[in-house]
């Protein structure tokens, strides 16, 4: 699970650090919204596991 957010991570930080093209930022935009949903989610998996 923690290995998982680690990668989730990296992944978001290496797409937003990238050269911004239009359609590179539209990417990353995408990723950024899905990385804090899929953040949130986990944070509450690990609420409820705790």
């Amino acid at each position: 699970m923690r290995n998982f957010i680690h990668i989730a991570a990296r992944i978001y930080f290496f797409s937003s650090s990238s050269p911004m093209t239009s359609k590179s930022f539209l990417k990353a935009l995408v990723c950024r919204s899905v990385y804090h949903k899929w953040m949130l989610f986990f944070s509450l998996l690990l609420l409820v596991d705790f």
